[in-house]
């Protein structure tokens, strides 16, 4: 800088072209510098107000609005796919791996939609239904058993 104002004051009383130029630059220069001093405390302010203004806190109710509203959107969604496994069980036209697959896809989705108290209740009806069926099948064994020992025992 300080070498320009030199040349500006040697220009003076060598050139006036060459003081015009130098003069040009110093102001440009400067303007250029009052841009970037602008910019910089354009930037601080903003800065400062984002300080000042913070992150928004969000409290608990509205996280818990924020949750309850996806999960209404998810349920529906999960819903509308459940819809669509009963009508594709309802058709007539499934082969028995068709209609087991779609089963098994239908018992998985409504899973998600039990709390666990529910789930362990389903889990207890499905043991239930399961012993009670073999139970009734060792039952019609155990019959049919005895019959044939008893029918042995006539036709000697």
């Amino acid at each position: 800088m300080l070498k320009r104002f030199m040349k500006v004051a040697l220009a003076c009383y060598d050139n006036d072209d060459v003081m015009n130029d130098d003069i040009a630059a110093a102001e440009a220069a400067a303007a250029e510098a009052a841009a970037t001093a602008a910019a910089a405390a354009a930037a601080a302010e903003a800065a400062k107000a984002k300080k000042e203004k913070g992150p928004k806190v969000f409290t608990q109710d509205d996280v818990n609005k924020f949750l309850a509203e996806d999960r209404r959107k998810h349920v529906q969604k999960l819903e509308q796919l459940e819809g669509a496994y009963k009508d594709a069980l309802a058709n007539q036209n499934l082969s028995k791996e068709q209609r087991e697959q779609l089963e098994s896809k239908l018992e998985d989705l409504q899973k998600t939609f039990r709390s666990r108290e529910q789930q362990l209740e389903h889990d207890k009806k499905e043991l239930e239904e399961k012993y009670g069926k073999e139970v009734k099948e060792w039952e019609s064994k155990a019959t049919t058993w005895e019959q044939k020992y008893k029918q042995t025992l006539i036709d000697r």
